[in-house]
């Protein structure tokens, strides 16, 4: 092998030794880029987690609270019936 030949297997191999150096740096940044966004999702899907738990809770005391109305209103609608009968029936004598 000639210094020619040598000199060219050299540049050859430096050649595509800066190549792959530079495709390394490139995926170590994609990588990086790629592992900040994920975090970031995953906070946002922690932070939307807990918006979803807070409105389900706010919901379930919601329609707790109009439960225990329309219970009431039942009660009091079957005491007005219960009035309006007893008017109706209600001889006018006290």
């Amino acid at each position: 092998m000639t210094n020619e030949e040598m000199e060219r297997g050299i540049e050859f191999l430096l050649k595509h030794q800066a190549d792959f150096e530079a495709r390394l740096a490139q995926t170590e940044a994609q990588m990086a880029q790629t592992s900040k966004q994920i975090e970031v999702m995953a906070l946002t899907h922690t932070e939307f987690a807990k918006f979803v738990r807070s409105n389900l809770e706010a919901q379930g005391e919601l329609n707790q609270s109009l439960r225990e109305t329309v219970r009431a209103l039942t009660v009091a609608q079957a005491r007005t019936y219960e009035r309006l009968n007893e008017l109706e029936h209600d001889d006018g004598h006290p």
